[in-house]
């Protein structure tokens, strides 16, 4: 916790040919139960104005536009599936790993993307 990391980097460290997986907000390795987070809080001219904001140990977090990952977040802590939080507040710095977190309220959307409330778990 509290390292930091560019996607490029994380790439490297989890064994794939480029950073082009790890993209977008939400990545789900194959195979695997996790669910990994990339926020960025202040976007830049021609980001999905997406309004996500880290408030002390809560997320306020907006799911993505398709909705692709909306259900398997929602129902992570049924499912097994851990959630890890990389977080920066502008897109010049890298990520900071923040740990787990936890779904404390989801409001799922149709059209507009849905909000989601994390709480991050402290290390022991």
């Amino acid at each position: 916790m509290g390292s930091t990391w560019e996607r490029t980097e994380l790439a490297d460290l989890w064994g794939y040919k480029s950073f082009h997986a790890l993209a977008r907000g939400v990545f789900t390795p194959r195979d695997d139960k996790k669910i990994i987070l990339f926020v960025k809080q202040d976007k830049r001219i021609g980001d999905v104005p997406y309004d996500d904001a880290l408030e002390g140990d809560v997320l306020h977090w907006h799911g993505e536009t398709g909705h692709g990952s909306d259900d398997r977040i929602m129902h992570a802590a049924e499912t097994g599936d851990a959630i890890h939080l990389f977080y920066k507040k502008t897109h010049r710095e890298p990520f900071t790993y923040l740990g787990q977190a936890i779904v404390m309220e989801a409001n799922i959307q149709a059209i507009s993307p849905s909000r989601f409330l994390f709480k991050l778990l402290k290390s022991t």
